[in-house]
């Protein structure tokens, strides 16, 4: 199961990479967005036909594999939403910058702790983190368009997806003027 997944995780990233540039506009973007849309619905089918062998191969889907799909989802729509705020003028831009900033440093913040037991590599609590059947509704906030299949969350996918999403766009937000 997993080997088709990660399969599917380079085939999308050849067809990101057949787009010729880095999304640098809109068009470019939702284009990028389409493409890893498409996969993502082929992994969310690939695992409905096939299930998990055991709880192993559940917690690494999904402390592991699924932030490769939904990740640069996210990361899509951060920066369609920087080119329309581009697209008004510095100051609109400058603002949204510094808005975008401050929302991940929050983000880091208020999930300081489960980000240091991930990047530390531990794993005594994943089974509460990425089992499905231990996931608590209460602990995760609404979900985005990609995402509402509420069959393939669990309690810690959502924050890895941020995590490596928000990593992205502060590079993107690094590399100078666009």
């Amino acid at each position: 199961m997993k080997d088709t997944i990660l399969q599917l995780h380079e085939e999308m990233d050849l067809a990101i990479a057949r787009t010729h540039s880095p999304a640098s506009d809109t068009t470019l973007t939702e284009q990028c967005y389409q493409i890893v849309a498409h996969y993502w619905q082929r992994v969310k089918q690939h695992i409905r036909q096939t299930g998990f062998p055991d709880d192993a191969a559940e917690i690494d889907f999904f402390k592991n594999v699924k932030a490769k799909f939904t990740a640069p989802l996210e990361y899509y729509l951060l920066l369609y939403r920087y080119h329309v705020y581009a697209e008004a003028g510095d100051s609109v831009l400058d603002q949204f910058r510094k808005d975008e900033t401050d929302r991940i440093r929050k983000f880091r913040e208020t999930h300081a702790p489960f980000i240091n037991y991930f990047e530390q590599g531990r794993t005594e609590w994943d089974d509460l983190y990425f089992l499905r059947r231990k996931f608590n509704k209460a602990q995760r906030p609404p979900s985005q368009v990609y995402d509402r299949a509420n069959d393939l969350w669990t309690n810690g996918d959502w924050i890895l997806t941020l995590l490596h999403a928000n990593r992205d766009f502060e590079q993107f937000l690094r590399s100078g003027p666009h």
